[in-house]
């Protein structure tokens, strides 16, 4: 006959709401870190027609995008600050619409553009705000960690 028992029951008043109230802020926490990650994608993405900065976006579960954005057309030098708070907010929410059970999340680029951005070309300086952004993400991690005081 097999042998069980409850690790947690009755006898231990509160655990169940401590274990609740953990889950949650470890949630928390991790949504502020991919946040934060996300937020410095942008700040170091440049801002020509505005397509880059508006093809940034994360996928669950596996990597890639099948929406591939064009700037053909597109009015060139705009101004950073509008594409700025429009990726700010979509990624956001991209982010805050995430469920517990996901753990892990990608971010990328559906430019047509988006290599040549990151790694550079025959005319163009490698701008690599995925390079940088995960160069940065120890510091991340670190910083919401103090945030909510586990380090």
């Amino acid at each position: 006959m097999k042998t069980q028992f409850r690790l947690i029951d009755q006898r231990f008043k509160g655990v169940d709401r401590l274990l609740d109230e953990t889950f949650a802020e470890f949630e928390n926490m991790k949504k502020d870190v991919f946040k934060a990650v996300a937020s410095k994608v942008v700040e170091f993405s440049p801002v020509d027609t505005g397509t880059y900065m508006d093809a940034h976006n994360i996928t669950i579960g596996r990597s890639g995008s099948a929406t591939d954005m064009s700037s053909k057309g597109k009015a060139r030098k705009r101004p950073r600050s509008p594409h700025e708070t429009s990726a700010l907010s979509r990624l956001n929410g991209q982010i805050d619409a995430m469920g517990p059970e996901q753990k892990s999340a990608f971010i990328g680029n559906s430019s047509h553009h988006g290599m040549v951005v990151e790694y550079g070309g025959p005319k163009t300086p490698a701008y690599a705000p995925y390079t940088r952004a995960r160069a940065a993400s120890k510091s991340i991690i670190a910083y919401v960690l103090m945030g909510y005081g586990k380090l």
